[in-house]
């Protein structure tokens, strides 16, 4: 299967993904690993509404 191009939420993108415009199986378990984080600490994977500016799913406040 080609991709012709790569469409998604920068939040669910692996980081290959979204720097080589490639898909791979890799870069879909990287995007379900991020929903399934999300689903269990409740967090959205990046979150520009926050006083910090805009924190990611992984990051940990005040580190």
């Amino acid at each position: 299967m080609e991709t012709t191009a790569v469409a998604g939420t920068m939040g669910y993108l692996a980081p290959e993904t979204a720097t080589t415009g490639r898909a791979s199986k890799e870069s879909d378990v990287y995007s379900f690993g991020v929903l399934a984080l999300e689903i269990a600490c409740g967090r959205r994977p990046i979150d520009h509404g926050n006083k910090e500016g805009g924190v990611s799913l992984v990051s940990i406040p005040g580190i």
